[in-house]
């Protein structure tokens, strides 16, 4: 006989400030109070000393690991609200902060707060900006890349210089690598779809088309400086022979919807390559679904559902805007209304199901009022649970269990509405069916 262990969790529908469950996720709700912190998320950088900055549509956050600050025209000299519409942020080497605004460039020295002179206006629609390996900020506004050295600005027109397309108008559009190189996502004023991705220096500079490269969109350059490319369809990462691994839904499974909406690429201390996604697979609660993709090496990918936040009238995905690990190998995600997250890898992590080999397994029907059943279920998985992601065990009576000959039958008419998983166990990892109950 199948050995079936049963777990209910309650819904947590109110969080205070910040909530901690199971040593695995922490919310840092957006403020309640009125107030605009921990809203709207744009970029994420970790200093050396731990001090975590977060940039937003309303300002600045700084989390010293016990304390929260908030940064904005309400408490500082300056008063403009585009010079706070932060769109990308940067540490130099000496520890102050960059911010590249709607229409600004901001500076913060861990005391003042000031601006880069631009009464010219002629660093408008800044998008990414960066400090490099040799402590040189660059910016990009357009058709314009900028550098910045000891407060004096050099400006390259990309078109007029060296005929090269303007970068892409997204956010954190520019990065670099350890060999002193500038990328960026090269766009078109005719489209709003990127083009392709161009590789700088003041002595050499590439382009690489569409025909060049197999994904274009979000991207980023690993510390072997090869190219991590990812679009809503597909994820490449350049192999050291420069062939590339493709992750597609021919051969990977990231959510089960047609698209993801691809946020961002990071990697971490140890290499594994993590990419915040939100799937177009909109849930009976109305939204949309979160995840995190993360890619050990060049052959796995596993990916990991945001939990659902929010009271028993809002029940939702907290959607993703950008994320970052810390130097610990937790990632930090920022949100578009729900806050900031913070995700603690560990071996309990609950995997999406991989479609190499759990393609034939079904879950049905969802939603659900009263049963779910689930067919094709694997021998070699040891364990079923259900849960719900907060984690409080009930043992759910025998009779509520149900083996027939092609499935597997849980009687769920007694829980409350919301999200549950079916956890698959196979040897140390878990895998997850999700379901819906609504009366």
């Amino acid at each position: 006989m199948l050995k079936i262990i049963i777990q209910f969790i309650l819904i947590f529908v109110t969080f205070i400030n910040s909530y901690s469950i199971d040593g695995q996720w922490v919310y840092f709700t957006a403020n309640t109070d009125g107030s605009v912190s921990r809203k709207h998320i744009t970029d994420i950088v970790i200093a050396q000393n731990g001090i975590i900055y977060f940039g937003s549509y309303y300002g600045i956050d700084i989390y010293d690991g016990i304390n929260w600050q908030h940064f904005d025209n309400t408490n500082t000299t300056i008063q403009s609200d585009t010079s706070w519409q932060v769109r990308a942020i940067c540490l130099d080497s000496n520890e102050n902060l960059w911010c590249a605004t709607e229409d600004d460039i901001l500076k913060y020295d861990n005391i003042n707060w000031s601006l880069l002179n631009n009464q010219d206006n002629k660093y408008l629609n800044l998008n990414g900006i960066l400090c490099d390996s040799n402590n040189i900020i660059w910016f990009n506004s357009g058709r314009f890349l900028n550098k910045i050295v000891n407060d004096s600005i050099k400006k390259y027109d990309l078109i007029k210089d060296f005929g090269l397309p303007s970068a892409h108008n997204f956010e954190r559009s520019i990065s670099y690598d350890k060999f002193g190189n500038i990328w960026y996502v090269a766009g078109n004023t005719s489209s709003s779809a990127p083009i392709g991705i161009v590789k700088f220096n003041e002595d050499n500079q590439i382009f690489y088309d569409e025909t060049q490269l197999p994904v274009i969109g979000e991207f980023n350059v690993s510390s072997t400086g090869k190219l991590i490319l990812a679009n809503n369809t597909q994820i490449a990462i350049q192999k050291i022979n420069n062939d590339w691994k493709i992750f597609d839904s021919t051969n990977s499974l990231y959510t089960g919807g047609v698209f993801d909406f691809i946020q961002n690429i990071v990697e971490d201390n140890s290499g594994n390559i993590w990419i915040g996604a939100i799937s177009d697979l909109w849930n009976p609660t109305g939204n949309p679904l979160s995840y995190i993709i993360r890619i050990s090496d060049s052959e796995n990918l596993d990916t990991i559902r945001l939990p659902f936040v929010g009271d028993s009238n809002n029940l939702h995905s907290p959607l993703i805007k950008v994320i970052k690990p810390d130097d610990k190998g937790n990632i930090w995600i920022g949100t578009y209304s729900d806050g900031i997250i913070k995700y603690i890898p560990s071996p309990n992590a609950v995997y999406e199901k991989n479609k190499n080999y759990y393609d034939s397994m079904k879950l049905y029907p969802n939603p659900t009022s009263h049963s779910v059943f689930i067919s094709n279920y694997l021998n070699n998985c040891s364990e079923l649970k259900l849960i719900n992601y907060f984690g409080l065990e009930i043992k759910i009576p025998n009779n509520w269990i149900k083996e027939n000959i092609n499935n597997y039958e849980v009687d769920v008419s007694s829980l409350s509405n919301g999200l549950y998983f079916i956890l698959l166990k196979e040897k140390d990892r878990l895998y997850s069916l999700s379901f819906v109950k609504l009366n």
